[in-house]
């Protein structure tokens, strides 16, 4: 079977020639006939209505039965589903008769033709995000603050860690913002703590490039959201967190009341630096899929933690350090590893227009001096728009926290929490209504769902050394 085109037919149309007597291959041709080039109504061209009726759409008068009939090529016309259904079976069913023609009439207009393949092609894609979305599951948690005890006015907090971190590594400045009275969620990210990827097994390439990228995670967030039931919230993320915070908030605005980003990048502005990282992270995967023993996992992460963006963390605060070790060093190797080229920076948008929104914050550590120098840059771009209280500029949109590296949420959660809360304070976001269980409420479980629990093997082993396990 070909399937072509009424322009292109006419291009060949002594082609015909070839299919004509008994000896003629058994080829049935489709002529999909919309009265001209219809496709170049999909192009920016057409746009321009004054040129692109005339000059691409090529319409015509064209009789191809006569053509056929001239041929000696049997032919026939359907003008509708049913009728094209029949014919093209009839010639599937008699492939000895040698070939046949077979016109579609296309009915709609170019126009309408556009606005059906969108249709179809939004219905296709609502389909894949649902599947996609159905092999990622975010681990969270959620508290609410110690003012809030039913239904009430809050403000939400969303928390989403960085690379090889968890939703664990906000712990202590999630405490510290419930006791100011915020609802807090803190989300495992996929391939990191709690969260599930697939169907438990390990994923081929192109399984992993559909479920380890920003878009998906973003819509799996968006999705958490839905089943919370999130109106609103501000959106907090640290370094990779703060990039999917970012990608959050550039596409589902309405849903984000302001955007924090810790120690994150917005996007690099040149292709050769975005294909120099993607290259860099990829060796980066490569030596992290080596590392099969806590011994070689145990390496690469000292390796790691001695960048100059780390400010020497292990000798400015060797007891924070050892415990963010010991967390780290239950980190599941192969995911990282598919989190880190999947969500590369160097596959990242621009999300430089989120820094210039108006609802962006920004805080990052001063000894980092690579995250100092974006911190700059950021606030060169901001416009605080939020007043405090007492009708005075708030200008703390960008932070820099003193005597801390790139890992401010681990070095610093006190300050980090002081930080939103004052966000909460002096801008101009509102409280929005959240629903907390009631001490003395009566609850009932509806529905119960059960799940594998799966330990890391490296974990006996942390317990064997004497080393304590992390929450």
């Amino acid at each position: 079977t070909l399937v072509i085109g009424d322009v292109a037919t006419l291009h060949d149309i002594n082609a015909l020639q070839q299919l004509a007597g008994s000896d003629a291959p058994p080829l049935t041709v489709v002529i999909v006939n919309n009265s001209g080039g219809g496709i170049f109504n999909f192009l920016p061209i057409a746009r321009h209505t004054d040129v692109i009726s005339e000059f691409f759409n090529e319409p015509h008068s064209i009789d191809f039965a006569a053509a056929c009939q001239a041929f000696g090529v049997a032919y026939s016309r359907c003008e509708s589903a049913q009728e094209f259904e029949a014919a093209y079976g009839c010639s599937q069913a008699s492939r000895t008769d040698g070939a046949r023609v077979i016109e579609a009439r296309v009915t709609p207009s170019h126009s309408e033709n556009v606005s059906l393949h969108k249709e179809i092609g939004q219905a296709v894609a609502n389909r894949i995000r649902l599947e996609l979305l159905s092999q990622v599951r975010l681990g969270w948690s959620q508290s609410f603050g110690t003012n809030c005890d039913g239904s009430c006015t809050s403000t939400s907090f969303v928390l989403l860690h960085g690379w090889l971190g968890d939703k664990e590594d906000w712990a202590d400045s999630a405490s510290i913002l419930c006791q100011q009275g915020h609802r807090v969620i803190c989300v495992d990210l996929p391939g990191h703590g709690m969260a599930q990827v697939g169907a438990g097994k390990t994923q081929e390439a192109w399984e992993a490039a559909g479920l380890f990228n920003l878009a998906i995670v973003t819509e799996a967030l968006a999705d958490l959201f839905d089943r919370l039931h999130v109106e609103q919230a501000i959106i907090v993320g640290y370094s990779l967190g703060g990039r999917v915070a970012m990608s959050f908030a550039s596409q589902h605005q309405s849903r984000v009341s302001g955007t924090v980003a810790l120690s994150a990048h917005p996007g690099l502005k040149s292709f050769s630096d975005r294909q120099q990282r993607l290259l860099q992270d990829a060796a980066l995967a490569e030596r992290l899929n080596s590392c099969q023993t806590l011994e070689l996992l145990s390496d690469f992460l000292q390796a790691w933690y001695k960048a100059p963006l780390w400010a020497g963390f292990s000798q400015r605060r060797p007891q924070v350090f050892k415990a963010m070790m010991r967390k780290r060093l239950l980190a599941s190797v192969d995911l990282a590893a598919l989190t880190l080229e999947g969500m590369s920076l160097g596959r990242q948008p621009d999300y430089w227009s989120v820094v210039s929104s108006g609802r962006f914050w920004y805080a990052y550590g001063a000894l980092d001096q690579k995250f100092s120098s974006l911190g700059n840059e950021v606030k060169h771009l901001i416009q605080p728009q939020s007043t405090s209280p007492r009708g005075q500029a708030f200008t703390e949109h960008v932070l820099a926290l003193p005597d801390a590296g790139h890992a401010i949420v681990e070095e610093c959660p006190k300050a980090v929490a002081e930080f939103l809360n004052s966000i909460t304070q002096h801008s101009n976001i509102q409280p929005a209504r959240v629903f907390a269980p009631q001490s003395d409420m009566d609850l009932r479980i509806c529905v119960a769902t059960s799940e594998p629990l799966e330990l890391a093997l490296k974990a006996p082993l942390l317990l064997s050394r004497g080393d304590p396990m992390p929450r």
